[in-house]
């Protein structure tokens, strides 16, 4: 898919959106990446995945897969970004390069430093919104 883009599947419309990564580096260049919002008849955005784009969308989001870290990443702008959004609820992604002991320090600054339902969601478990 390309930015603009939308696929539709059953009631599920997902379209793609952003289309820039997140600054890495001044001196590296920036590279295309989509975000991405899943949503029905009810709701354009039930669903965001932002990807590494760190992209704002100019409607509210039901749930934002939030980037957690990323090598790139400091925990305030994890905290900027999920604040940026406002989702409703924010399950942490990108969370696979914290140290298991040190989850708890990010994840705290997420649920505390912001009004979003943050839920940590067990590894390998679905859920339903």
């Amino acid at each position: 898919m390309h930015v603009g883009d939308e696929l539709q599947i059953g009631e599920l419309t997902v379209r793609a959106v952003g289309g820039k990564h997140a600054v890495i580096h001044p001196e590296i260049p920036v590279i295309e990446n989509i975000s991405f919002l899943v949503g029905d008849g009810g709701h354009r955005a039930r669903l965001m995945h932002p990807g590494d784009a760190l992209f704002v969308p100019d409607e509210p989001v039901d749930v934002l897969a939030t980037p957690a870290a990323a090598p790139w990443m400091k925990v305030s702008e994890a905290v900027d970004y999920l604040r940026a959004v406002a989702p409703a609820r924010a399950v942490p992604i990108h969370q696979g390069i914290i140290a298991p002991d040190a989850r708890g320090i990010y994840y705290g600054r997420l649920s505390e430093m912001t009004s979003t339902d943050f839920q940590v969601l067990p590894e390998e478990d679905a859920v339903t919104f």
